[in-house]
């Protein structure tokens, strides 16, 4: 599960003990405005952290901001001074400058916001949306922050959010964009999905060998009852748009579905816990539930990890 990371460890247990924290943690979320970025963001301002959601429309954020305000009304949701689509790289751009002029540290972010089975569309800089939304914008995210990141001095945290799909991934670094090859809705994702992980594993190296204190994680919250469905089953999302928790809970139990606040609990003990603090690049299913390292899948080595994260440099390099 990667290497042990002392200086966070030793962060965090001094806050488990009961130490009091000079400020509250900050967390950044992407896709907080439903789902399980919006559990997640719920959860953690709960448990005392400040949250920043990064939506991509005005209205988004506003209902965000507001569903998080009232699930934790002493907790303070910062609302950001640009948008964020993960779509488009200037727009990230312009999101990650906005948080770097207010210069205030980023103890979590969360990698969340995704996109499953839309058929071949190309954002504004060409790029593949499966790619783009669940991988270079994240990327490109983790670029324009990264300084904000290692400042945190409450044990810093990157999660990002794969899925048990990546499993079937075949992915091709050399068609990334599906230029070249036919195009697949389920390769398409199953591909994006393996460069999450493939980007925390990079990431995890990449810090440790740097001596920062930045934990790298991937998680993935199983099916999840959410908006996810949009293109696939777009009534489904469109039905729970005007859903009840305690209906989108029933349709979950009877669909054999996470509910979004289920989904979201790998995502929140990462962020939050002493333990996940301790250690690196790690793949998990849940708080606490690592996928089992005998698992092996042909996608996953050191050296695709590093030509993914070159490949991605380059992608974003005219505009982070």
């Amino acid at each position: 599960l990667g290497g042990l990371l002392g200086g966070a460890a030793g962060r965090a247990a001094a806050a488990a003990a009961g130490e009091p924290r000079k400020r509250r943690p900050l967390a950044v979320i992407t896709g907080a405005n439903s789902g399980i970025g919006l559990a997640a963001a719920k959860a953690l301002a709960a448990l005392g952290w400040d949250v920043v959601p990064a939506c991509r429309s005005a209205r988004r954020l506003e209902l965000a901001v507001a569903e998080i305000s009232s699930a934790a009304p002493d907790a303070s949701v910062e609302v950001p001074a640009a948008l964020c689509d993960l779509a488009d790289l200037r727009s990230v751009a312009a999101f990650g400058a906005a948080l770097r002029a207010r210069g205030r540290p980023v103890d979590a972010l969360l990698l969340n916001a995704g996109i499953d089975g839309a058929p071949l569309e190309r954002t504004v800089q060409g790029h593949e949306l499966h790619f783009a939304t669940n991988h270079l914008g994240h990327f490109a995210l983790w670029r324009s922050l990264q300084d904000l990141v290692r400042a945190s001095e409450v044990g810093p945290r990157v999660v990002t959010v794969t899925s048990s799909a990546a499993v079937d991934a075949e992915l091709d670094l050399s068609d990334l964009d599906w230029e070249k090859r036919d195009y697949s809705r389920r390769g398409a994702y199953t591909s994006s999905k393996a460069c999450n992980v493939l980007f925390a594993d990079e990431l995890a190296r990449r810090e440790l060998a740097a001596g920062n204190s930045v934990a790298v994680h991937a998680v993935d919250p199983g099916p999840s009852a959410t908006l996810i469905v949009r293109y696939a089953l777009p009534g489904r999302a469109a039905q729970r748009l005007t859903m009840t928790p305690e209906e989108i809970k029933r349709q979950a139990r009877m669909l054999r579905l996470n509910t979004p606040e289920e989904a979201a609990t790998g995502l929140v003990w990462l962020a939050n816990s002493p333990d996940a603090g301790q250690i690196t690049g790690g793949w998990w299913i849940g708080p606490g539930l690592p996928v089992p390292p005998e698992a092996q899948f042909a996608w996953r080595t050191p050296g695709i990890a590093q030509e993914l994260w070159d490949r991605s440099e380059k992608l974003i390099a005219p505009y982070v």
